[in-house]
């Protein structure tokens, strides 16, 4: 769900998935990576994707 607009068909999706739209169980997760009290931007050189069962991860290394 990492990057999908809060919009209806997001709604339909956490029904189907069995996800909470409030992010109850731990759906929703923040990184900031830059910012003004960042003395620099974090960089993200790599990122990938692994999926476990209908849950998709996206980590950045």
């Amino acid at each position: 769900m990492l990057g999908k607009e809060l919009n209806e068909d997001f709604i339909q999706l956490t029904k189907k998935v069995g996800a909470d739209l409030c992010g109850e169980n731990g759906e929703y997760h923040t990184f900031v990576y830059d910012g003004p009290i960042f003395s620099y931007p974090l960089p993200i050189d790599e990122i990938y994707q692994m999926h476990i069962s209908e849950i998709v991860q996206r980590s950045a290394l």
